[in-house]
């Protein structure tokens, strides 16, 4: 069958009143298309693909026209289903994310599973570990996305432990703080992360 393409709008009106719902609903092969605006309130935080190889994206396919705004009540995405490249975000802002239910990925957390984030902006997210995006056992692939303003005991842009391999390409990591380590990335000793043309400056670590 050919893919389709669900629409979802910030203020609920049409088919699917969540990103959430949203994505229950796609099949392989689908695009969850978020309209211009930006999208709050339970169902559009704390998003799980459920191992589904779907496209979560913007309608403008611009990170400035399309917002997640988390408001401290959780994270944007949690993949922990073996996603691989297949399962893609794209062009969408995440902002003031902070975990509930646990301490890891202020914006992404990544647990055995690798995703693809692609032309994204994640801002003031917070979390103790990867106060944007944290790898476990994971190898997301990071691109073309912006990574700023985000705090974090460890790792505040990326957090990868010793089975991770994240790699990053031509990505900006900047004005990130962690209290302890790593104010752009931590990356444990036996990590594979991956830097190609992309640029970190003014990161701080305590």
């Amino acid at each position: 069958s050919l893919a389709a393409t669900l629409p979802v709008y910030p203020d609920g009106h049409g088919s699917y009143p969540t990103i959430q719902a949203a994505i229950d609903s796609a099949l392989a092969g689908d695009v969850v298309e978020l309209a211009t605006g930006v999208f709050i309130g339970s169902g559009n935080r704390d998003l799980d693909f459920a191992g589904k190889a779907i496209t979560v994206r913007s309608a403008a396919d611009n990170p400035d026209s399309c917002a997640l705004d988390l408001q401290r009540l959780g994270r944007g995405f949690n993949f922990h289903t073996s996603e691989d490249s297949t399962s893609i975000v794209r062009a969408i802002r995440i902002v003031n994310g902070l975990p509930a239910a646990d301490t890891t990925g202020g914006a992404i957390a990544c647990v055995g599973a690798s995703p693809r984030v692609e032309n994204c902006i994640l801002a003031g997210n917070e979390s103790a570990l990867g106060g944007a995006v944290s790898c476990v056992g994971a190898s997301p692939m990071l691109v073309l996305c912006r990574i700023t303003g985000n705090l974090a005991s460890n790792g505040a842009a990326l957090h990868a432990d010793s089975t991770s391999a994240p790699l990053l390409y031509r990505c900006t990591l900047s004005s990130n703080h962690a209290s302890a380590t790593g104010g752009g990335i931590y990356s444990a000793s036996d990590s594979l992360l991956s830097l190609t043309r992309t640029i970190l400056y003014s990161n701080c670590a305590d």
